[in-house]
């Protein structure tokens, strides 16, 4: 064998081992992700069914639940909405008002957790009408949480 196809079956034969020995480490990495990913998994587990629990049993007192009723009353007789709440976005909004109390921590939901959901679940499902002064259905919502007072 001559010199030259000698050292060009070595180069070959190094770039295979460097390709094998990528391969492999690659191949022992993914493995190792995915252990720790089931670890991780079965670590939070408990956790997850927990929460889902403490969320289930999340009591919305009467006095929020007609704070919430005054809300969507207000988006719906709003002079610059076209189209108000409907039924199903109430029951999103509660499912958020829960959720939050969930993550806080909380026993019940609270006006505050009610006030903070309505800003991010009713602001994109308002349809203003053609030449309202307001802007943005943010500026609507904005508007009607500081007429309606939380209860204490």
């Amino acid at each position: 064998m001559s010199e030259s196809t000698f050292e060009t079956s070595m180069v070959l034969l190094l770039i295979g081992s460097v390709f094998i020995a990528a391969t492999s480490f690659e191949h022992r990495r993914n493995v190792q992700r995915q252990t720790l990913a089931h670890q991780l998994a079965i670590d939070i587990e408990p956790e997850i069914r927990e929460l889902t629990e403490q969320y289930a049993n999340m009591p919305i007192g009467a006095s929020v639940s007609r704070y919430i009723r005054d809300i969507v009353t207000a988006t719906r007789n709003h002079h610059a909405v076209d189209a108000g709440i409907t039924a199903r976005s109430i029951l999103d909004l509660e499912s958020v008002i829960r959720a939050l109390a969930t993550l806080y921590g909380r026993g019940f939901v609270t006006p505050e957790l009610a006030m903070i959901a309505t800003e991010k679940v009713f602001t994109h499902r308002l349809r203003l009408r053609d030449g309202a002064r307001y802007e943005s259905a943010e500026e609507i919502i904005a508007d009607i949480l500081r007429a309606i007072k939380p209860p204490v």
